[in-house]
């Protein structure tokens, strides 16, 4: 599977998902038993900051919580690993998690913590990204992009060839 790349109909934002990373989204997704799951997106920004290119995909923080319809993503050693990444010039981008058997949409819930991300200064991350996983292991994942400029409404990024 090569890397992905997702845009904006007007081209003003971009994700970018190594192979590495989409194969260990969906790895961490075929084992979560049915219940929610997700991670943190880490990577760089192009130099003419249109597109998030995601290096590293993180499994749960050890104190997350989930159900087959929710996911709490925890913080416990999300700090330091954060810490370690922006040393190398890597950054918090944004969000993934899964929504199993179901559609790779933003819920209500989803929406209002990425607005809440991308308003708060310690995330210094103005525009997060989130990638949903739908669908089913046994018959196809299904991939939802978006970004959450401040201030905004979502934008849909679209597979991109």
């Amino acid at each position: 599977m090569p890397d992905l790349l997702f845009r904006s109909d007007d081209s003003r934002y971009g994700l970018c998902l190594t192979e590495e990373c989409i194969q260990r989204i969906l790895e961490l997704c075929s084992r979560s038993g049915g219940r929610e799951t997700g991670g943190v997106l880490i990577g760089h920004y192009t130099e003419s900051l249109d597109m998030a290119v995601v290096t590293t995909a993180t499994e749960p923080p050890p104190d997350s919580k989930s159900g087959k319809n929710w996911f709490s993503r925890g913080v416990r050693g999300l700090n330091a690993r954060l810490d370690e990444h922006w040393q190398h010039h890597q950054f918090y981008l944004g969000e993934w998690h899964l929504h199993p058997r179901d559609v790779p949409d933003p819920s209500p819930t989803d929406e209002a913590r990425m607005g809440r991300i991308a308003n708060l200064d310690a995330y210094e991350c103005a525009t997060p990204v989130l990638l949903i996983v739908g669908g089913d292991p046994e018959d196809e994942w299904l991939l939802g992009a978006y970004a959450f400029p401040a201030g905004e409404q979502r934008v849909h990024l679209r597979a991109w060839k």
